[in-house]
Order: structure tokens, then C-alpha cells, then sequence
């Protein structure tokens, strides 16, 4: 490395701009962003239980499976140098879908229409 932490000569006599690179453990250059990311790199996901079954939308089980025939149509449309970015936007949608239910389930906030219930109770 430079002494000013700017610049390192590599193998092959070109200089590296240090200020665009972050060092990893292994103390080896890496992009400070890098759009694609392998699966480890990705945040995991919070394992949460399925919601109840939902009355209008579609349950988890269904979702999945409608998901995973969505991918298979995918991957064979684009290859299998695609299998990464969908397995993450599949997760991604899984976890979006299944915290939706969630909030349907649990509701936000107060109603906007009060029930007789809660007109009985005042």
C-alpha cells in the first residue's frame, strides 16, 4: 500500500485508487458497490410463522407455489446465470407477501369505520 492510503501498485504495473475500494478481511480490494451480490452476501430473512389463512388473498402454501412456477418460468427464459437474482427477488417477494397477510391480519391503526361493538363500549 502507498503510505498515503491512496494508491497500491498492482501485479500487473497499473496503480489502484484505493478510494474507491474497501478491503475485506482477507485485506483483498473490493468495489464499495457491487449491484450483484452472491446469496450469503444478502441480509437473511427473519424467520416469522406463516400467517392464518387469509379469506380473499391467496394462503402462503398457494403463494409458494404459484412463486416457484413463476421462477421456473423465468429461469428458463433467461438461463440458469439468472438462478441468484431470482432466488433473491423470490425471497424478497416471499417476505413482502407473507408481512402484507401479516398486516391484513393484524390490521393498522384504529378503524375508520366504528363498529356497534365499539359504540356499545363507550
Amino acid at each position: 500500500r502507498d503510505p498515503s492510503g491512496r494508491k497500491e501498485r498492482r501485479s500487473d504495473g497499473r496503480n489502484l485508487d484505493l478510494r474507491l475500494t474497501r478491503y475485506g478481511d482477507d485485506e483483498s480490494p473490493k468495489p464499495v458497490y457491487s449491484g450483484r451480490q452472491t446469496s450469503s452476501q444478502t441480509v437473511k430473512m427473519k424467520k416469522r410463522l406463516d400467517p392464518p389463512k387469509p379469506k380473499i388473498w391467496p394462503d402462503m402454501k398457494t403463494f409458494r407455489s404459484l412463486l416457484q412456477e413463476e421462477s421456473d418460468l423465468r429461469l428458463s427464459i433467461l438461463g440458469d446465470d439468472w438462478e441468484d437474482i431470482v432466488r433473491q427477488e423470490s425471497d424478497w417477494r416471499l417476505k413482502l407477501y407473507k408481512d402484507w397477510l401479516w398486516t391484513l391480519h393484524d390490521g393498522i391503526g384504529n378503524p375508520i369505520v366504528e363498529s356497534r361493538s365499539d359504540r356499545a363500549r363507550r
